[in-house]
């Protein structure tokens, strides 16, 4: 869907209530917390850019950003729970290793 503009362009609707469910899944389920949170993150970031240019319909910008800083956290905590994991898993096979 779209809004006119008063001076005859038409604005689309913003997508901040996907971006702020996708932030907020990214924090809640680790198993979605890479996928969801990437998802977050760019489609906030070009929804911002979208506003800031006037393309897109600025009334959700405050639940874009929260959006975004949600999805940049889960991201980070995605991260940082594949690495310990793997980590982990990495150590775990050198210690079996030398155990035999």
């Amino acid at each position: 869907m779209a809004l006119e503009l008063a001076r005859g362009g038409v604005v689309r609707r913003d997508r901040s209530g996907v971006i702020l469910v996708l932030g907020i899944l990214s924090l809640a389920v680790p198993a979605l917390a890479l996928p969801c949170g990437i998802s977050a993150w760019v489609m906030g970031s070009r929804d911002m850019k979208a506003m800031r240019a006037g393309a897109v319909d600025p009334s959700g910008r405050q639940l874009t950003r929260a959006g975004v800083i949600l999805g940049i956290v889960g991201t980070s905590l995605g991260t940082l729970f594949v690495l310990t994991m793997l980590t982990v898993l990495v150590v775990a096979w050198s210690m079996s290793e030398t155990v035999n």
